[in-house]
């Protein structure tokens, strides 16, 4: 089991039994290219920096088939 971020949500949900979050991406001191920093990089945290993960499985997955629904997108990523 890998420890959330105190910024990660986690839930509650309807359900009695849900479970949350039901999917995460990296977004803690992530190593990103700044062109205006004094070394062209910085370390930052955050869930949009975790939102382009996850937005990019879902692309290759659409690659891979394009003609998927969202059901079978969504239970590839689980």
């Amino acid at each position: 089991q890998v420890d959330l971020s105190p910024m990660s949500a986690s839930g509650p949900t309807r359900k009695a039994n849900g479970r949350k979050p039901d999917l995460s991406a990296p977004g803690v001191d992530l190593k990103l290219i700044l062109s205006k920093s004094d070394t062209g990089r910085v370390i930052q945290s955050g869930t949009s920096l975790a939102a382009p993960f996850v937005t990019g499985a879902i692309a290759c997955l659409y690659e891979a088939s394009p003609h998927a629904d969202l059901a079978t997108i969504k239970t590839a990523l689980m």
